[in-house]
């Protein structure tokens, strides 16, 4: 009620194609694929003519500064507007939010903006006069797009500096390095623009890689939300296990008692998650307790770098001791969360980490690596290992498996939920209309 909002929407995914079949009255306002990929995928298929036609057309497009934008018919195209844009990042039950907005689409794509940022050719110029309004621009992640205008603002969401602090956590460094540091020299000499860092660590890596800016920096932490609750089904486990098995288990067949004790761990399969040494805590306690029955479940997605994971992954899921799922719904992790015994995240680095505060909100105790992120979400509410040593992560998950009380755990569970309270809808609702009022009045 007290701020109104609108909802800018570009392409981020390559998602135009799509948009252009299904929507034809939309194909003057949507902008083609990026020239540079789009023409190498399909130069050596296109005569001549049409191949100086469509390079000479994306050229253009990158070489100008103007973003045009367009006001979407919200009830007309909100199923392709939920389904294309919003609902891998919203809860079915928050659908109805989108529906109150207004959404504009931005005739550039993402890929348009990366070549920009590279190629150190002009920042794309956006002037939303006629948004509603609109006298704030909030970017979900760093973006280099000038934002004008008579007072206009633009808040860049800043979740991590890893691009530029650990590389050796990233893919593809040379590029992606280069882009997000570029793009971050850019937006953070513009006047008009503020920061919300997503924890205070967050903020304090970003203050040191650019100290003139702390005047315009502010932490508003993640919100988690209300899907994740303590709810046990065991033949809903079951039937998850058997459908959300990922392709490295073929078709082998899965023996999986629903009453056996499993560490859990969630999260992309890429170097900053530290599967290694879990695997290797885990094969510890197995050695150690060799008359226990228990295994490790690993959910998330192939992501990069993460070939020397994978060989122990398939030797593992040979002997019958680990079982990776994938594509798994908000819904699902949430059993899979509410049945495991202990939730292991032993990363080297993160901005935020949902998943210790997912498990909490479960119900179920965590074993987490002692960096700064983890300690500032989840404070006394875990039990913390280092992650350089895969026996400092043993240890952790044996006081949870087999030393604790389960008083004592309850205790643990306890102080993690008062921890992550502060993370509510309400709460972070309350920070954001604070923070967005206030910049109105700069």
């Amino acid at each position: 009620d007290k701020i109104n909002l609108s909802c800018i929407l570009y392409d981020r995914r390559g998602y135009k194609p799509t948009l252009k079949k299904t929507y034809k009255s939309l194909s003057e306002k949507v902008a083609v694929e990026s020239i540079f990929l789009a023409y190498q995928a399909t130069h050596k298929k296109l005569p001549s003519k049409n191949k100086i036609r469509f390079f000479v057309s994306g050229l253009k497009a990158l070489i100008r500064q103007k973003i045009n934008y367009q006001l979407m018919e919200t009830k007309l195209l909100w199923k392709m507007i939920w389904e294309i844009y919003l609902s891998q990042s919203l809860s079915p039950n928050e659908a109805y939010l989108t529906k109150k907005t207004k959404h504009y689409l931005l005739d550039i794509s993402f890929n348009y903006i990366h070549e920009k940022v590279l190629r150190s050719l002009p920042d794309f110029i956006l002037e939303p006069p006629k948004m509603n309004n609109s006298k704030i621009i909030i970017f979900p992640f760093p973006t280099s797009i000038k934002v004008i205008g008579n007072n206009v603002k633009a808040v860049h969401k800043i979740h991590d500096l890893i691009p530029i602090l650990y590389t050796n956590y990233i893919d593809n460094v040379d590029k992606y390095t280069k882009f997000y540091r570029k793009t971050l020299d850019r937006i953070t000499k513009y006047d008009n623009s503020y920061f919300v860092c997503i924890s205070e660590p967050v903020r304090e890596e970003f203050l040191n890689v650019y100290p003139h800016i702390e005047d315009k920096t502010i932490v508003i932490p993640n919100v988690l939300p209300d899907t994740f609750y303590n709810e046990k089904n065991l033949t809903w486990l079951g039937a998850i296990i058997k459908t959300r098995l990922s392709s490295l288990h073929k078709n082998k067949f899965i023996e999986f008692n629903t009453e056996k004790k499993y560490i859990l761990h969630v999260g992309t399969i890429e170097p900053k998650k530290n599967h290694i040494n879990l695997i290797k805590a885990y094969e510890f306690l197995k050695y150690k307790y060799q008359n226990k029955d228990f295994i490790l479940i690993l959910v998330g997605n192939l992501g990069w770098k993460y070939e020397e994971v994978l060989k122990k992954i398939k030797i593992l899921i040979n002997k019958n001791q680990l079982i990776h799922l994938s594509n798994l719904s908000p819904e699902e992790l949430r059993v899979v969360y509410s049945h495991a015994s202990v939730v292991c995240t032993p990363s080297f680095v993160e901005g935020f980490s949902f998943t210790p505060a997912e498990a909490a909100k479960c119900g179920t105790p965590s074993v987490i690596s002692d960096i700064p992120a983890h300690k500032w979400v989840m404070k006394d509410g875990a039990v913390y290992c280092n992650p350089y040593s895969y026996k400092s992560i043993a240890q952790g998950l044996e006081t949870i498996l087999f030393k604790w009380t389960t008083k004592e755990k309850e205790e643990l569970i306890r102080k993690a939920q008062d921890a992550i309270a502060r993370f509510s809808i309400e709460n972070i609702q309350e920070k954001w209309e604070d923070y967005l009022l206030s910049l109105t009045k700069r």
